[in-house]
């Protein structure tokens, strides 16, 4: 039903979100981090269906531990440099547009296979700065 007065509205900061680990993954600090179809949280791989929650902001061992046994923090509040792969680069030409999960450390141009990684905001000689969500 649509609001007829003030409503007061719980808020939460996204700056670090807390993900449960797929059983069996090494998740590690800086690694881009994706979630499965269930929600389990792994460490960035190629392969579609996949959704990227940020950059892991804290290592995760979840060898040997169901899913859930462990849990990994991510940040989405600011731009993170990756690597840029060398048979598909991302270019300039694609600022302000998708670029996809390679590997937990490399983005790159070609979808096919691929789930996103986030928004390219900046390309420089280092690597592919992305902006999460």
């Amino acid at each position: 039903m649509a609001l007829t007065k003030r409503r007061v509205i719980t808020t939460r900061m996204l700056s670090a979100v807390s993900h449960m680990v797929l059983a069996g993954a090494v998740i590690h600090e800086g690694g881009l981090t994706v979630i499965n179809s269930d929600g389990f949280a792994l460490a960035g791989i190629e392969g579609e269906g996949l959704t990227c929650v940020g950059r892991a902001h804290t290592s995760a061992d979840n060898t040997g531990g169901a899913d859930g046994a462990q849990t990994v923090i991510t940040r989405v509040d600011d731009a993170s440099r990756y690597d840029n792969d060398p048979v598909a680069p991302v270019t300039r030409a694609h600022i302000m547009k998708a670029c996809y999960i390679k590997d937990d450390v490399t983005v790159s141009s070609a979808a096919a296979g691929r789930s996103v990684a986030g928004t390219v905001v900046d390309v420089d000689a280092d690597g592919v700065w992305i902006k999460f969500i």
